[in-house]
């Protein structure tokens, strides 16, 4: 996986300082900001200034040419959307001024991938006299993954360097893999040298490290590596726990890799839950909760989400025809418990419908929601008997993970008018609807559809359904990674399902990567409807991406799609309502059946322009049926 990736992961910044609250003093009207619009004239007028829990659009500086001797605070999240740019995301202009953040964390790092490099470091001593640029503190990297190169984890100071000090770092919930010179390197005894040069034989204290928490930390190194090194000239106060373990060998996009042709999905699932165990800390600590807060009842469940930040939902029963609906507080902490069960009844649903804002929500393990879609599937879908929705979500600044969906009537996630979302360590299991069971097939059972949201991350997830794996209808900034897909109709983009609206039929910058797909009908499949109105589609990647098996097409590019009943016929003629520019595929590789098309292109005349394909190979007996050629792929 390339580092690049990381671009795509929404970036939250929280600048917030150490010291305690700061008093304020006297604020002019219109100094007190929470909207970015606000900022320019608050700037000029304003001798303090507060700056709160602002989001700062896609492409734009937060840009603060202060007036002279001017205070300025910093409170809560100052979030940045997501834009190829070259910044800079603030921009600060003052004179004898003072800056300030108030209570929290100095600096968080998480969310990372890092590629054949040195890893997540702390390098103190660049100065030779000045304290304060020698100086480290209150530092975290969290939930990030580390592979190949030199280091995963390096803390160094440099004993050339002046003094400083290194004080009250984390690392925690980090995954590393094969590094070939130490997995975990802390040294007092660093010198910025020449490649191959070696490191001095005498550390030195000039930079001491105190507070240094090491919290689940798991992985293994090369062969050649030494897992842990700690090199200290005086004692070094690491006050949690290391945990190293060798059970992971290769990272998960080579275990992908390493896949047999026809291997079983339960195979691929029991990888998928390894790699994601190791990502996944102790049971959380649910904290104090109020009475009330943890419900068995299906009662009491709109009275708690009214009331209570900290809530627990332990196997309920939801009465058939009923959504189990959380309207969440803000910053709310909610946790699945047991088994959630939905009664059956011929409806549009939602089953579950959720609102929330700096949420965090999580299944704890062994969760599962059951919505006994096997009573429903007819083999027809929405063309048959009413079926309900199974989620319904709208979430700002959210982190929803651990989640299992067994059975889904249809439609299992559908995130929409949604900012700032990570979804991570998902499972959508409607195995049992496949054709070659016992029950009747299911269909329509999309595992993700992402409807005018931006700034979203799905990760680590495994989908075994009878539709699209992941489906983006519209919006933009959205990054599908490390993903199983089996049985479906693949990794997929459809605009045009709105008559008017161009943004409602608009998917901008969305990348796939590192993800397999196998069996069903399609892998990769982006769609514009005909019958849609005006749109686009643009700025799309799909990289590193495994395709096993399926019927009908490996890569399927069609701007003739209709929503037809199953086993219809697309309409003969494409339509450039929708066009589809700057689409790159990297690294697709894989087979079809016999009687499947590998790679099919149906575009509409104009409707297709600066497409690039690096790296792909589909094989299958069919040969490739294209009206447009990409650069770099003949047909």
């Amino acid at each position: 996986m390339s580092a690049w990736a990381v671009k795509f992961v929404a970036l939250f910044l929280l600048v917030q300082g150490a010291i305690g609250r700061a008093s304020v003093g006297k604020l002019q009207e219109g100094c007190e900001i929470t909207e970015f619009s606000e900022v320019q004239v608050a700037v000029e007028i304003c001798d303090v200034l507060i700056l709160e829990n602002i989001f700062v659009p896609a492409g734009k500086t937060l840009n603060l040419n202060l007036r002279d001797q001017a205070t300025l605070y910093f409170r809560g999240t100052i979030t940045f959307g997501y834009a190829e740019w070259e910044g800079p995301l603030v921009a600060i202009n003052a004179s004898n001024a003072v800056i300030e953040g108030e209570d929290g964390s100095n600096i968080l790092v998480e969310d990372f991938i890092c590629y054949g490099g040195h890893g997540l470091s702390i390098s103190a001593g660049h100065d030779g006299e000045n304290v304060e640029l020698n100086t480290v503190y209150n530092v975290t990297f969290s939930d990030s993954v580390v592979t190949e190169g030199k280091n995963a984890i390096h803390v160094k100071t440099h004993v050339d360097g002046g003094d400083g000090r290194i004080e009250k770092v984390v690392y925690r919930n980090i995954q590393f893999q094969g590094a070939s010179e130490y997995g975990i390197n802390i040294q007092e005894n660093y010198r910025n040298l020449p490649p191959n040069s070696t490191m001095p034989d005498q550390a030195r204290n000039n930079i001491p490290i105190t507070e240094l928490q090491l919290i689940n930390v798991v992985g293994s190194v090369d062969s050649s590596a030494v897992p842990i090194y700690i090199f200290c000239a005086e004692e070094v106060f690491i006050t949690a726990y290391v945990d190293i373990s060798s059970s992971i060998k290769t990272n998960f996009t080579q275990q992908v890799r390493l896949f047999e042709a026809k291997m079983r999905f339960w195979c691929l699932t029991v990888l998928s839950f390894l790699f994601l165990s190791q990502l996944t800390t102790s049971q959380p600590s649910v904290g104090k909760l109020q009475e009330g807060c943890e419900i068995t009842e299906f009662s009491e469940v709109q009275v708690a989400v009214e009331i209570c930040d900290i809530l627990i939902i332990d196997s309920v029963f939801v009465p058939a025809g009923k959504t189990l609906n959380m309207n969440l507080r803000d910053q709310a902490t909610l946790y699945f418990r047991g088994t959630i069960t939905f009664g059956y009844a011929e409806w549009e649903g939602p089953l579950v419908a959720i609102n929330a804002s700096n949420a965090v929500i999580e299944g704890e393990d062994g969760a599962v929601f059951n919505g006994q879609g096997e009573l429903y599937w007819d083999g027809l879908g929405e063309w048959g008997s009413l079926k309900p929705k199974f989620f319904i979500m709208q979430l700002h600044n959210t982190v929803m993970s651990n989640m299992y969906i067994l059975n889904s009537p249809q439609h299992n996630v559908i995130l929409a008018d949604s900012t700032n979302v990570k979804l991570v360590g998902w499972v959508a299991d409607a195995s049992a609807g496949a054709e070659n069971t016992d029950v009747k097939a299911g269909h329509n059972t999309d595992g993700f559809v992402i409807m005018n949201s931006t700034n979203i991350l799905l990760q680590n997830s495994v989908v075994y359904n009878q539709d699209d794996c992941v489906v983006v209808y519209s919006g933009s900034n959205i990054l599908v990674e490390d993903f199983i897909c089996y049985g479906g109709h693949g990794l997929s983009i459809s605009a045009g399902h709105d008559d008017e609206n161009v943004e409602l039929n608009t998917v901008y910058n969305v990348t796939f990567s590192d993800s397999v797909v196998t069996e069903g009908k399609n892998a990769i499949h982006v769609k514009t409807h005909v019958d849609g109105g005006n749109g686009r589609i643009e700025k799309i990647v799909y990289k590193n991406i495994q395709i096993d098996g399926p019927s009908e097409y490996g890569i399927n590019i069609q701007e003739n799609y209709r929503n037809l009943p199953p086993n219809s016929t697309m309409p003969d003629e494409a339509r450039n309502n929708i066009p589809i520019t700057d689409l790159k595929l990297i690294n697709v590789f894989g087979s079809v059946d016999s009687w499947a098309v590998p790679i099919y292109i149906f575009c509409a005349e104009g409707g297709c322009f600066d497409w690039e394909f690096t790296e792909v190979a589909v094989n299958g007996t069919e040969a490739n049926m294209c009206t447009y050629e990409p650069t770099g792929f003949f047909c």
